[in-house]
């Protein structure tokens, strides 16, 4: 049976409208379900955040926030890829960031709570606490400033509790200090043993060059603070302090800076230490020596000048070339050790330091203010015709020269030439070691040794404490 036209149009028509008026209901019903999982999702993220920012950060709501993040991350899976579905993944992960710090900060204080107070345990505390620090700092302080606050105060309080800890189950005490000329105030720790002996022994630790700590500092170790606490488990007290380049280095700025030489480097801070511990009752002051150690160790004989009330001296790691020379040889090395540095630069640096080093033995008292080589001109002239061993020679005290023979900053050569100036000299000793770097650690000889977590031998510590006693 035939078709009409007119009938075929009519039945073309009908599937048409059809087909429009489904499209459009189906539409309304999948954009609807959309705009509802959107609504849901947002819901349900807001109401996380603001549960967060209004509850305390403990154990039992951690859980129902972990939860809860996890019914989050299901519903905003259900939107389409877009926009929407970016926003909400990246406020749920900042969330759980939040969560995850809890989580870990409750750990250790559930843990500090639950066992006792011992040294035992404190390695792993230490361990949580690390671990709290590296979530803490994934946590997007602008969304939540007070809460992360908080973590830190908690964190802060933990690492407060493990200190004292230390400090009640060491054989030693630790006091920091503040004092010396106003403005300058020399700052730092003096260790005693908990034990002292009649005729205590107490040690100065003077630093090398730059803005050094008092615990030495450099990558993974901490040279003087390790000595400090040796010494004072063999009954030897001691004082290091940060140096003044670090502890008031916004008054070593371009306006003071060309008047900086050794002198407020090193030697008003070194003779006000030696005043103030002279001055104090728990300290005898017959018996105080000074550890120098690289730079700190080539001005020695500057020290004693400035101040002679040491007993005796430990050079460690002891520069006798001039600086200028010490910084030409150093990047020599450690270009030696990089072949893969573009020779353009290396040349371009070493340039530098050769241009400088001449600058600075042609530099004389009528010589203009510059900087050269980062350092001024006065500063430069401060160690003008300096002769550390000549000088050094004329000490009449107990001196004793130790020396890493893995240290690339710093070589054994440096000790030959004071072997050569003290020739003769029995008031002079020298101990070497084998596979130590300058910082009296354990090492090859690149920068890479510094990153390692050593500490100083402690047949360093002992040789220190037997020349002291």
């Amino acid at each position: 049976m035939g078709i009409s036209m007119k009938r075929f149009k009519d039945f073309l028509i009908g599937i048409m409208t059809a087909t429009i008026v489904f499209t459009s209901i189906g539409g309304n019903v999948v954009h609807s379900a959309v705009k509802s999982d959107v609504e849901n999702v947002h819901r349900k993220v807001e109401h996380l955040i603001y549960s967060l920012k209004n509850n305390y950060l403990g154990l039992k709501n951690v859980g129902n926030w972990q939860a809860y993040i996890k019914e989050a991350r299901k519903l905003n899976s259900k939107l389409p890829n877009g926009s929407s579905k970016k926003k909400y993944e990246d406020k749920i992960l900042r969330a759980e960031h939040l969560v995850n710090a809890a989580a870990r900060v409750n750990q250790v204080e559930k843990s500090m709570k639950d066992n006792k107070h011992t040294l035992g345990n404190i390695p792993q505390w230490e361990k949580y606490i690390v671990l709290a620090k590296e979530d803490i700092f994934k946590v997007d302080a602008r969304l939540f400033e007070n809460e992360k606050a908080k973590l830190d105060e908690r964190v802060s309080s933990c690492e407060k509790i493990i200190e004292s800890i230390k400090i009640n189950n060491e054989k030693y005490t630790k006091e920091e200090l503040s004092f010396g000329i106003k403005g300058f105030e020399v700052k730092g720790e003096l260790i005693k043993p908990k034990k002292v002996p009649k005729d205590m022994k107490t040690v100065v630790i003077v630093g090398g060059s730059g803005p050094t700590d008092r615990d030495g500092e450099v990558g993974n170790v901490h040279p003087y603070k390790d000595i400090a606490e040796g010494l004072a488990l063999k009954g030897i007290a001691s004082f290091r302090y940060d140096k003044r380049t670090l502890s008031h280095r916004e008054h070593v700025s371009d306006k003071d800076y060309f008047n900086f030489t050794i002198k407020e480097e090193y030697l008003d801070d070194y003779n006000e230490i030696m005043k103030y511990l002279a001055s104090r009752g728990d300290i005898n002051k017959e018996n105080i020596y000074v550890i120098g150690h690289s730079q700190g160790g080539y001005i020695i004989p500057m020290l004693e000048k400035a101040n002679s009330s040491a007993k005796g001296y430990v050079f460690m790691g002891a520069s006798f070339s001039p600086i200028e020379d010490l910084m030409v040889e150093q990047y020599e090395y450690l270009f030696s050790l990089s072949p893969n540095y573009p020779e353009d630069k290396k040349e371009e640096i070493m340039k530098e330091l050769k241009d400088g080093n001449r600058k600075i033995k042609a530099l004389d008292e009528n010589s203009e203010d510059a900087l050269i080589l980062g350092a001024s001109t006065k500063y430069w002239l401060s160690f003008k015709g300096y002769d550390p061993g000549k000088e050094a020679s004329a000490i009449d005290k107990s001196m004793l020269f130790l020396q890493g023979l893995n240290d690339y900053q710093v070589r054994e050569k440096e000790l030959n030439k004071y072997k050569e100036s003290l020739e003769g000299k029995t008031n002079a000793s020298y101990i070497t070691y084998e596979g130590l770097i300058h910082t009296f650690t354990k090492g090859d000889m690149t920068p890479n040794a510094y990153g390692e977590k050593e500490k100083v031998s402690q047949r360093v510590i002992d040789d220190i404490a037997s020349f002291c006693k």
